[in-house]
């Protein structure tokens, strides 16, 4: 009938105020409040003397004290069973129970006022961590020491944990017109509302964007630079093939063949290379001054960061690298370095 149990003082009230309504409506009251006394367990004859014959109201007494019993020692924890021992009706147990938790002593006093200005919110919800507070101070009003409800106020909001702090902040201006139950309200919604940030908070959705191909474009990126660098080590096995291939194109030109296989004239290298974009019949671009590639124009060639070809091609002769798109490539439109 009772859901909690019995751990002390700190749910004393709690625990018995459940057991009011159950005895008023069983009729059981007169067995705890001594109005209903004990009948004598066998019956009297006329002159007052007792008989063998059995008290039919104390059979009936007596099956629903046992009944009150029973329900007691249910609803008791296993720190508060041993003072169960030796008990043997509902009345006995229950002012036991009364007067070692209910009783107005100062250590009694003392020992509910540590627990309640040490109560902290921890990981309970407003609501346990109200009911809480409420019967510790509920239990001082029956001892004879109530707490008023402004130091109620103030020792609730000093348990809440950091995530209450503006709030906190914020009923301390207007304490005075604030009430207990206003105040289990206004934390209720808090609650709910802190709930809903860090839900909102830890969902996939709201995850900083990250790029996932980071690392792999970090490794690639460090590939290119050993190939970059194999690449500046053989650009003069390149430019000499280079030139060998314009010197094809146009026969005319073969004259600077030796000089410009080895790589050591520019000039040559700057014509042969004109001839070799002459006699290419691919693209729409002009080949590019620093690669010789006709994929792609001066200004997005790879080698304007290779400091081999930089210093190859002076740089005050790189204004080619501003060259536009054409359809087809014209010898008119071409910008010779000389």
């Amino acid at each position: 009938m009772v859901s909690i149990k019995l751990r002390g003082a700190e749910n004393y009230l709690s625990w018995s105020a459940l057991f009011g309504p159950i005895f008023r409506r069983y009729k059981l009251i007169g067995i705890i409040d001594c109005s209903e006394p004990c009948p004598a367990p066998f019956l009297c004859d006329s002159n007052g003397n007792r008989t063998s014959t059995p008290n039919p109201a104390y059979e009936s007494w007596y099956e629903k004290d046992q009944n009150i019993l029973i329900w007691l020692n249910s609803t008791l924890s296993e720190d508060i069973l041993p003072f169960t021992v030796g008990v043997s009706t509902s009345r006995e147990l229950w002012r036991i129970l009364e007067q070692r938790f209910a009783a107005g002593s100062d250590t009694h006093i003392h020992q509910l006022r540590s627990q309640l200005q040490s109560c902290q919110k921890g990981n309970m919800s407003i609501s346990a961590y109200f009911q809480k507070l409420k019967e510790l101070s509920t239990a001082l009003a029956k001892a004879g020491a109530p707490v008023s409800d402004r130091d109620l106020i103030t020792i609730i909001l000093n348990g809440l944990p950091d995530d209450f702090e503006a709030f906190v902040d914020a009923v301390n201006l207007c304490i005075d017109q604030t009430s207990v139950d206003e105040l289990h309200g206004l934390l209720l919604s808090k609650e709910i509302s802190i709930a809903r940030k860090k839900k909102v908070i830890g969902s996939p959705a709201a995850e900083p964007w990250e790029f996932q191909g980071s690392h792999n474009f970090k490794g690639n990126f460090g590939n290119f630079n050993r190939n970059f660098g194999s690449f500046g080590r053989n650009n003069g096995n390149f430019n000499r093939s280079l030139n060998n291939g314009g010197n094809r194109g146009n026969s005319g030109n073969n004259r600077n063949q030796n000089k410009s296989g080895s790589g050591g004239n520019r000039n040559n290298f700057n014509r042969n290379f004109g001839t070799f974009d002459r006699g290419s019949s691919s693209g729409g671009y002009h080949p590019c001054q620093l690669c010789g590639s006709t994929s792609h124009q001066a200004i997005d060639c790879y080698d304007r960061l290779n400091p081999t070809v930089q210093g190859r091609v002076p740089m005050d002769k790189l204004a080619a690298r501003c060259a536009h798109k054409i359809n087809k490539p014209s010898p008119s439109l071409w910008l010779a370095d000389s």
